[in-house]
């Protein structure tokens, strides 16, 4: 319980802030101006009546590189040999990088649909052109009591 305690005021000292890592809603897909990248993301995240759920970002944020990532930081702050606006940029880009690997990882059980593998030409989900992979940023908000970006993504 002491540990516990020492923690909390450790974090306490702490500037507040979030990572968002993911889609934002400032860019559209290839497929139109009608849909952004994001909303893309999002439909392939839950799956649809016709889309098969692919969660690239559940995925990644439970990976044990993340996690064990993740756990090293809150170590590091606890003891006071880091803080979070050091360990928040790494564990941001750690995290990206490990969501544009399951992407073209292909993880899928669920393939695609007989129709689009005749017309993309290949049964790789998610990747067409590369854009959902290319597309994955991740941004570090300092005044965690702003509005938050519009957009599909994970936020820690």
């Amino acid at each position: 319980m002491k540990g516990l305690q020492k923690l909390k005021k450790t974090l306490g000292k702490q500037k507040s802030q979030i990572a968002e890592v993911g889609h934002f809603d400032n860019k559209h897909h290839f497929i139109g101006d009608t849909i952004s990248i994001a909303s893309v993301s999002l439909l392939n995240q839950l799956g649809t009546d016709k889309i098969p759920a692919r969660p690239y970002m559940e995925v990644a944020l439970k990976s044990p590189v993340f996690v064990k990532a993740y756990n090293k930081s809150v170590m590091r702050i606890a003891k006071n040999d880091s803080t979070i606006a050091k360990e928040l940029p790494k564990l941001a880009r750690l995290l990206r990088d490990i969501m544009m690997g399951v992407i073209q990882s292909n993880p899928w059980s669920k393939q695609n649909s007989p129709q689009t593998i005749e017309k993309k030409g290949f049964n790789h989900p998610l990747i067409e052109t590369a854009t959902m992979v290319n597309d994955i940023e991740f941004r570090l908000i300092k005044d965690v009591g702003r509005k938050r970006t519009k957009g599909f993504f994970g936020g820690f």
